[in-house]
C-alpha cells in the first residue's frame, strides 16, 4: 500500500491505517490519519458557495489534499442534525462540490461530530 501524499513517499503501514480507521473519532483523528499516516497535505480553508443544503452546519472544509498539484481533496462537512446523517443532504452537497473537486473523498458527520 502506498501513500497518496508527498512525492516519493514509501509504503504506508497497513496496520497503522487500520488502527486509524478504527479509532476515527473526530477531526483530530481524521487529520492524523490523513496527514501523518497517509502523507496528505493538511489544509483548512472553508469552501464557500452560494446555496448549501439547509441541513449543513456551516460551509464545507477543504480538509486535506494529495496527489499531483493537490488534485485529490478531502472535503469535511458537518450536518446540523444530531444522531443522524442525511443521504439527501450529502448528495446535494456533493453535487455542488463535484465540479470544483472532481477527485475527492467527502466526509460527513452529524452535529456531534460523529463521522
Amino acid at each position: 500500500m502506498y501513500g497518496a501524499g508527498k512525492k516519493g513517499q514509501g509504503k504506508v503501514d497497513r496496520d497503522k491505517v487500520l488502527e486509524g480507521l478504527r479509532s476515527l473519532d473526530g477531526d483530530r483523528a481524521l487529520k492524523r490519519l490523513l496527514v501523518r499516516t497517509l502523507g496528505y497535505e493538511a489544509e483548512g480553508g472553508l469552501v464557500s458557495g452560494d446555496s448549501w443544503p439547509e441541513e449543513l452546519d456551516g460551509e464545507p472544509e477543504l480538509f486535506a489534499t494529495a496527489g499531483r498539484e493537490g488534485r485529490f481533496a478531502v472535503i469535511r462537512t458537518r450536518l446540523n442534525t444530531p444522531d443522524k446523517l442525511s443521504l439527501t443532504a450529502e448528495r446535494r452537497t456533493i453535487e455542488r462540490l463535484r465540479d470544483r473537486y472532481p477527485y475527492a473523498l467527502y466526509v460527513f458527520s452529524d452535529a456531534e461530530d460523529r463521522v
